[in-house]
C-alpha cells in the first residue's frame, strides 16, 4: 500500500482577470502549500477498481475517479487499483482540496507502476481535470497564472503561520466567478507587492499586501466572512484575507500560537493553526 499526503493551499493575493473564450478566467496569485493535508491510500488489485471516502458518496464525475480512469486509460497497466481518501480539507473552503487529492492521487499511481507517464502527459492530465490541480503536481510556493497552467516558482525561506477559520459552509467556485462577472470590480491589482515582500523576507509588508478580488462579491452575499476576519485582525493577527472563492478566511500570525486559544476566541471548533510549507 502506498499512502501519501495531499497538502491544502493558500492564496496570497488573487486577481481576478477576464473571461476567456474556453469559458474559464485568466487569475493571477501566489499559491502556497499549508500543513493540513488530506490522505490518499492506493493499493494494487488483480483487477477490480474501487474508490472510497469518510466525507462524500462516490459519484462516476468525483474527480478521484475521473484521475483513476485518465491514468488507467493512457498508461495501459494491467490490474487495477483500490483508493481510499481520508477527507480532513474542508469541502468548497477555498483551500484547494479537491485539486490536490486529483494531483497526488495522479502521481501516486504513476510512482505505484513504476512511472509508466511522463511529466508532460501527467501535466496534460492535471490541466484536463481542473485550473488548481497543475500546481499541485510541483513546489509549495508558486506565482500562478493564466487559468491556473501558467506556474512559476517561488523559494522563500520566510516562516509563515496562519489561522484558519472555517465558518460552516462552502461556496460554489462557479458562483462566485459568475458574481464577478455581473459586479463592477474595478481595477484589478497583481501580486507584485506581495512576491516582493515574500522575497525580502518582509512578513509586515507581506500581510498589508494581502488581498483576494472574490472578497466584494463574496463579502455582500456571506457578511459573516468578513466579521470573522475584522475579528481575526482585533485579535492579533497582522494581515487577513479569503482564500481563493472561501469559504475559509486566513490570518498571518508571526508564530505559532495555540489552537485551543483560537478556537476559543472564534467561538468555533472549526479553527487550525498552521504553518506553509
Amino acid at each position: 500500500m502506498l499512502s501519501l499526503r495531499a497538502h491544502a493551499k493558500i492564496n496570497f493575493g488573487l486577481s481576478v482577470r477576464e473571461r476567456r473564450k474556453d469559458g474559464y478566467h485568466n487569475i493571477e496569485s501566489v499559491f502556497q502549500k499549508i500543513d493540513l493535508y488530506d490522505e490518499i491510500h492506493i493499493e494494487k488489485t488483480e483487477s477490480e477498481t474501487s474508490f472510497d471516502t469518510n466525507s462524500m458518496p462516490y459519484e462516476e464525475n468525483n474527480i478521484c475517479h475521473r484521475v483513476i480512469e485518465r491514468f488507467l486509460d493512457l498508461s495501459n497497466v494491467e490490474g487495477g487499483v483500490r483508493v481510499h481518501l481520508q477527507k480532513n480539507i474542508w469541502l468548497g473552503s477555498g483551500l484547494g482540496g479537491a485539486s490536490s487529492d486529483a494531483a497526488t492521487l495522479l502521481q501516486g499511481l504513476n510512482r505505484m507502476y513504476e512511472y509508466p507517464l511522463e511529466k508532460n502527459a501527467l501535466f496534460e492530465i492535471a490541466t484536463s481535470l481542473g485550473s488548481d490541480v497543475p500546481f499541485f503536481l510541483n513546489g509549495n510556493t508558486a506565482i500562478v497564472r493564466g487559468r491556473g497552467d501558467i506556474i512559476l516558482p517561488l523559494h522563500i525561506q520566510l516562516p509563515i503561520y496562519l489561522v484558519l477559520v472555517y465558518p460552516g459552509f462552502e461556496i460554489k467556485t462557479e458562483w462566485a466567478y459568475r458574481a464577478i462577472d455581473e459586479g463592477e470590480m474595478g481595477e484589478r491589482k497583481g501580486v507584485e507587492s506581495v512576491v516582493k515582500s515574500l522575497e525580502e523576507g518582509d512578513i509586515d509588508g507581506f500581510a498589508s499586501a494581502l488581498f483576494n478580488d472574490f472578497e466584494k462579491v463574496v463579502f455582500k452575499k456571506y457578511p459573516v466572512l468578513a466579521e470573522i476576519k475584522e475579528k481575526l485582525l482585533r485579535s492579533g493577527c497582522i494581515g487577513a484575507s479569503l482564500s481563493g472563492s472561501g469559504s475559509v478566511i486566513y490570518g498571518i500570525v508571526r508564530e505559532r500560537e495555540d489552537e485551543e486559544g483560537w478556537k476559543r476566541c472564534i467561538g468555533s471548533e472549526d479553527v487550525r493553526v498552521v504553518k506553509c510549507l
